[in-house]
């Protein structure tokens, strides 16, 4: 009889832990979507931020409002957590649940949709790329130390364009 009052003392204890844990993680979740929003409704209302000098540019701004749903999205996440867990409401636990399980759904069928789909997201994110052609940036290139001469055509290209530039 006393060891089954010691594991039912121990389960209450463990109950206990995770419902705090579950409390403080979602507490964090919340602040961080209350930074991810505030992050947003910043860029998008001071005049006086770099936003003004891309010539207010409507990708940024649909960035700024991204930015703010995904971070209203997290608070509403966070309380949600934050309640089901302190009050133990099995409803608000149950659609915290679902809503955490459609998320991480949702982040794998984007994930294989930008993996197998590259071209098609660089082309539809980046259209103006297309107007470089195949320019490409300038690779350097750095010789191992037992190649002869120590160095390649690139690293030497590099320094006679640095010894004419500083004649």
């Amino acid at each position: 009889m006393k060891t089954d009052m010691k594991a039912s003392i121990m389960g209450k204890g463990c109950l206990t832990a995770t419902k705090y844990f579950l409390f403080l993680f979602n507490l964090v979740f919340f602040l961080c979507g209350a930074v991810i929003m505030g992050f947003g409704l910043w860029l998008l209302l001071d005049n006086q931020s770099f936003i003004v000098v891309l010539n207010n540019s409507t990708s940024v701004k649909v960035a700024c409002y991204i930015l703010i749903g995904v971070g209203a999205f997290s608070m509403l996440m966070g309380f949600l957590g934050c309640l089901g867990a302190i009050y133990e409401i099995r409803c608000l636990l149950g659609l915290y649940f679902t809503c955490l399980l459609l998320i991480l759904i949702a982040q794998v069928v984007a994930g294989a949709l930008i993996y197998f789909q590259k071209d098609v997201v660089s082309h539809f994110l980046f259209p103006s790329l297309g107007l470089l052609g195949n320019l490409t940036a300038p690779r350097l290139c750095f010789a191992s130390p037992g190649s002869p001469g120590g160095r390649t055509a690139a690293g030497g290209s590099l320094r006679r364009n640095a010894s004419q530039h500083a004649r």
